[in-house]
Order: C-alpha cells, then sequence, then structure tokens
C-alpha cells in the first residue's frame, strides 16, 4: 500500500497515492516544476485564463518530451549501426 500525498498545482490540492519514497519525491519535484512554469507564463502571458496557462505548460512539456524521445530514438539508431558495424569489424578480423 502507498503513501498519500496531497500536492499543490495552481493553487489546487490534488490527492495521490505514492508507492515508494522515491516516486513521491518524483512527484513533488513534477508539481514544483509546473508550478514555476505556470508562474512564469503567468508573468509573460497576463491576462490568459488558468486553462489557457496550463495549455503552454503542457504543450511545453509535450514538445519537451517529443524532443527528448526523437533524442532516445537517434541514439538507439546509432547504437544499432554501432553493433552492426563492429559484428562486421570483428568478423573481417577472425579471418
Amino acid at each position: 500500500m502507498g503513501q498519500k500525498i496531497t500536492l499543490k498545482i495552481a493553487g489546487r490540492d490534488y490527492s495521490l497515492t505514492a508507492q515508494s519514497e522515491e516516486q513521491e519525491a518524483t512527484l513533488r519535484r513534477a508539481a514544483d516544476a509546473i508550478n514555476s512554469r505556470l508562474d512564469a507564463y503567468t508573468i509573460s502571458h497576463p491576462g490568459k485564463t488558468a486553462l489557457e496557462l496550463m495549455s503552454l505548460v503542457a504543450l511545453n512539456e509535450t514538445l519537451f518530451r517529443m524532443s527528448v524521445q526523437k533524442e532516445i530514438d537517434e541514439l538507439k539508431s546509432s547504437e544499432s549501426q554501432l553493433a552492426q558495424d563492429l559484428t562486421r569489424y570483428l568478423k573481417d578480423t577472425e579471418h
């Protein structure tokens, strides 16, 4: 059974269950990151509604995640190519 925690995001409380201390710390860091980004957008986009600001936060975080996923995919492709090159090299050195 996990630990019940409460996170405050955009001034609202959200009750969640963390399965470990590590997950609790991660959830708290995530909430802090969202609130920081929201604060920055509140300053740079005055007059926007909370929903508009949260949409900007979600867009920014999704773009970041997609960028990281693209880098991971490129690294996996490079790793695969290097493994193939190594296999060919080792095969050639056996002769």
